[in-house]
């Protein structure tokens, strides 16, 4: 049994997506840990700026971990940044990303996650 089925039915949330790359090895693992244990305790970066890395924001924290992947930035107001969408992209169409657990408006959706989360996106 995975380890996120022991907490689900635990969350107040709105909307999640838990998503990991395909085929990690475990020192890739281990390295993904790594880096994101590193942004523990960092503030929220009201900026929402990817080149600093002092604050961080929940998108900004995938693209700290996932260093080998080719993340799309967008340029907003002189700074880059790395929005939802921008992650969620990587898991649709065969992307690098697959999704581990998805929830909307509260609820987890089962079955083709990934067919819904693209009606999602084209919202």
């Amino acid at each position: 049994m995975p380890l996120y089925s022991y907490c689900v039915d635990d969350l107040n949330i709105d909307d999640l997506v838990v998503l990991c790359k395909k085929n990690l090895t475990d020192r890739h693992k281990k390295k993904i840990i790594e880096l994101t244990l590193r942004q523990v305790g960092k503030p929220y970066d009201f900026n929402y700026d990817v080149e600093t890395t002092d604050k961080i924001v929940c998108s900004q924290l995938v693209y700290l971990a996932y260093t080998d992947i080719d993340w799309p930035t967008d340029n907003l107001v002189g700074r880059y940044t790395i929005s939802p969408d921008n992650i969620a992209q990587k898991a649709l169409h065969e992307g690098e990303l697959e999704v581990i657990l998805l929830f909307s408006d509260g609820k987890q959706v089962r079955g083709d996650t990934i067919t819904f989360m693209s009606s999602l996106m084209e919202q």
